[in-house]
């Protein structure tokens, strides 16, 4: 259940990035807040497989 709340979280938070940029809400320097997502992507994908032993 948490690794889905996890998941949810770095979806939204992402696509509120890449909304708020491209609408230039935020400036274009906001990109660079893009460059961890392949850190989280890694954190998600662990997060997903070792769901079961997360709790131990």
């Amino acid at each position: 259940m948490s690794n889905r709340v996890y998941a949810i979280f770095f979806i939204l938070a992402y696509a509120i990035i890449i909304y708020e940029t491209t609408n230039q809400l935020i400036p274009s320097a906001g990109y660079i807040t893009l460059f961890p997502v392949i850190f989280s992507l890694f954190a998600l994908y662990g997060a997903m497989r070792y769901k079961a032993h997360i709790v131990k």
